[in-house]
C-alpha cells in the first residue's frame, strides 16, 4: 500500500512540473509572437516609408529583422513538438546539437545585444563627432559591421553544438568540467550583457550631455528644428531600449553569475 502512495505521490508531482512546463512554454511562444509581430510592423513602415529611409532607421530594421527570426525561433521552439527522444541518425544527430541545444536562440540572442551596440554607437558618433560621422558609417562600413556581428555571435555560441552529447537519439548538455561550465557562464555574462551595457551606458550619457550643450549661432529654422526633434526622438526611443535590455536581461544575467559564485565558493572551502 505505501509502495502505491509513492507512486501515486510521484506521479502528481510530475504532472504538475509538465503543467507548469507546458504553461511556461505558451507564454515564452506567446512572447514570440507578439515580438514577430511588432517588429515586422517596424520592417514595413521604414521600407514603405521613403522619408524613413536613413542609415539609423536601416539599422534599427537590422535589429527588427533579427528580432523577427529570433521570435520565429522561439515560437517554433516552444510552440512546436516537444520530444526527448531523437532518430538515432545523423539528421538526429544535427537536430541535437543545433536546435535542442538553443544555439540558434542564444546566437540570435547575442547579435541582438551586439546589433544594439552598433546602433548605439552609431548614434554615438552622429550627435558626439559629425564631423567623423561620415567617414566611419559609410554605406560600405556598415555593411562590414552588420557581417561582423553576425559572425562573432554565431562563433562566440559554438560551444553550445559543442558541449552536447547524443547517444541513441538522446540529447544531453555535457560540459567536459563544471570549470568549463561555469567558465562558460562567466564569459557569456561579460558578452553579452556587461559589455554591452556598459558601452552603450556611457554613450547614450554622452549623447544627451552633447545635445544639452549644443550652441546654435542665431535662432533656429524650420527644416533645423525639424532635424533636431527628429534626432531627440530617435535618441530617447534608443534610451528606452537600452533601459528595457538592461531591465529585462538582469534577472538571467543575475541568476548566471550568481550560480558562478556559488560554485567559486565551494571550490574555495
Amino acid at each position: 500500500m505505501e509502495n502505491t502512495s509513492n507512486s501515486v505521490g510521484l506521479s502528481s508531482d510530475t504532472m504538475e512540473a509538465v503543467s507548469l512546463m507546458s504553461v511556461v512554454n505558451i507564454l515564452i511562444g506567446v512572447i514570440g509572437i507578439i515580438g514577430l509581430l511588432g517588429n515586422s510592423l517596424v520592417c514595413v513602415v521604414v521600407l514603405r516609408v521613403p522619408q524613413l529611409r536613413t542609415l539609423a532607421n536601416y539599422l534599427i530594421v537590422h535589429q527588427a529583422i533579427i528580432d523577427v527570426i529570433a521570435s520565429i525561433v522561439i515560437t517554433v521552439r516552444f510552440f512546436g513538438p516537444q520530444t526527448t527522444q531523437l532518430p538515432d541518425n545523423l539528421f538526429g544527430e544535427m537536430a541535437c546539437r543545433l536546435w535542442k541545444s538553443d544555439y540558434l536562440i542564444w546566437s540570435l540572442f547575442l547579435l541582438s545585444s551586439l546589433n544594439l551596440v552598433l546602433i548605439t554607437m552609431e548614434r554615438y558618433y552622429a550627435i558626439v563627432y559629425p564631423l567623423s560621422y561620415q567617414f566611419i558609417y559609410s554605406p560600405g562600413k556598415v555593411k562590414i559591421m552588420v557581417v561582423v556581428v553576425w559572425i562573432v555571435a554565431f562563433v562566440f555560441k559554438i560551444y553550445n553544438p559543442i558541449v552536447q552529447s547524443f547517444d541513441h537519439g538522446v540529447c544531453i548538455t555535457n560540459f567536459p568540467s563544471p570549470a568549463v561550465s561555469k567558465l562558460a557562464g562567466i564569459a557569456t555574462v561579460i558578452v553579452q550583457y556587461i559589455t554591452p551595457l556598459i558601452v552603450m551606458a556611457m554613450a547614450y550619457t554622452r549623447c544627451i550631455f552633447a545635445i544639452k550643450h549644443t550652441v546654435h549661432n542665431g535662432p533656429l529654422t524650420n527644416k533645423e528644428k525639424s532635424v533636431m526633434r527628429a534626432r531627440n526622438n530617435i535618441l530617447k526611443m534608443l534610451v528606452l531600449v537600452f533601459l528595457v535590455y538592461a531591465v529585462c536581461w538582469g534577472p538571467n544575467q543575475i541568476n548566471n553569475v550568481h550560480a558562478v559564485s556559488e560554485w567559486c565558493e565551494d571550490r574555495i572551502l
